[in-house]
């Protein structure tokens, strides 16, 4: 009985002696991890113009654009052109027949035949002496009524178009049936697109007249500007209208397609500028870390403007201070660090 006592007494002994062992080295490895400097990476702080990309969508537009409708109710009769032909101003583009009863082609080319024809007669008698100048006066006038009308009719059934430029679409078919002032044809300047888009109240600040932009579309891109951007808030969109162009003289991108615009806007004030990496934030505040003789000291700093990758210090820093950028999530303030490469 005596020997087994003895031996509990000797395991215990031996137990609390590994378990002290076990405490000290525990203490001892902390105290040396403390004391360990922790790798980092930081790059001097540098202030530059801020430039922010806003991404967009939009139809772009031919920079004029003109359509061309009917004079009367009536069928196409023929089509002499198709979408992505270049035409001239005045160009016929399309006919409806001239036996259009609506149309009264041949009885208004009749009306003004005949008064054509008696202004002349009467404006010789009239330098003869033998008319007055009133009864003179009222051929002219009926003669310019009855010339009106006849050039509305032949324009009724030769549709012209009202610009120089590209067909951007045909609305209507051959033998189609249309109404009174319906749009039959659309042409447009596309050597230079518009856009128009519509930005946040949160955005709007950021972005000038004669920002640079870049509209991107089936693989291409054309370069472009801010042109215009509205002082008030549209209550029905809830945004501010900011119109762009873009010059397109190769023809790239088609007008009337959805283009991704994105517009670069940059500050007028230089700012410091990190990666979001480095910014962190406790309660309320922002802060970074910076490099200051391999210690790591907290610096409280207030933000500017964002983008996707960056983000503007507006307070806090100062020039050739060593931003903290990769570690940031290892360190304390007051730590050893050191850089690597």
């Amino acid at each position: 009985m005596k020997k087994i006592m003895r031996f509990s007494l000797v395991f215990l002994f031996a137990l609390s002696i590994l378990y002290l062992n076990g405490v000290e080295g525990k203490d001892k490895k902390n105290t040396g991890n403390s004391k360990k400097e922790i790798p980092i990476k930081s790059i001097e702080a540098k202030k530059e113009k801020f430039v922010k990309d806003n991404i967009y969508y939009a139809v772009v537009r031919g920079i004029k654009e003109s359509f061309a409708g009917s004079f009367f109710d009536g069928k196409v009769e023929k089509i002499k052109v198709k979408v992505g032909d270049k035409v001239r101003k005045d160009q016929v583009l399309m006919t409806f027949p001239k036996d259009e009863p609506k149309a009264q082609y041949f009885q208004a080319k009749v009306c003004y035949e005949n008064s054509k024809a008696q202004y002349e007669r009467i404006q010789k008698l009239y330098k003869s002496g033998g008319i007055s100048l009133q009864q003179r006066d009222n051929v002219y006038t009926k003669f310019k009524v009855d010339k009106a009308n006849w050039d509305i009719v032949r324009k009724g059934v030769n549709i012209k178009s009202p610009i120089s430029g590209i067909i951007t679409e045909l609305h209507v078919r051959e033998s189609d049936n249309v109404k009174k002032k319906q749009v039959l044809v659309t042409v447009a300047k596309t050597d230079k697109l518009r856009a128009i888009i519509w930005v946040s109240g949160k955005d709007i600040n950021s972005i000038k007249k004669g920002d640079k932009a870049v509209a991107k579309w089936n693989g291409n891109s054309i370069d472009g500007e801010v042109i215009s951007v509205a002082a008030a808030m549209n209550m029905k969109k809830m945004a501010f209208r900011v119109d762009v162009e873009f010059e397109n003289k190769d023809l790239k991108i088609k007008p009337g397609v959805t283009a991704e615009i994105t517009l670069s806007s940059k500050a007028d004030s230089l700012a410091f500028v990190v990666t979001r990496l480095a910014v962190f934030q406790k309660d309320n505040d922002y802060y970074v870390y910076v490099n200051d003789n391999n210690i790591a000291k907290k610096k409280k700093v207030e933000l500017g403007r964002s983008r996707q990758l960056d983000i503007e210090i507006t307070k806090g820093l100062q020039e050739g201070d060593k931003v903290i950028v990769e570690g940031v999530n290892m360190i304390n303030d007051n730590d050893k660090i050191y850089e690597v490469n």
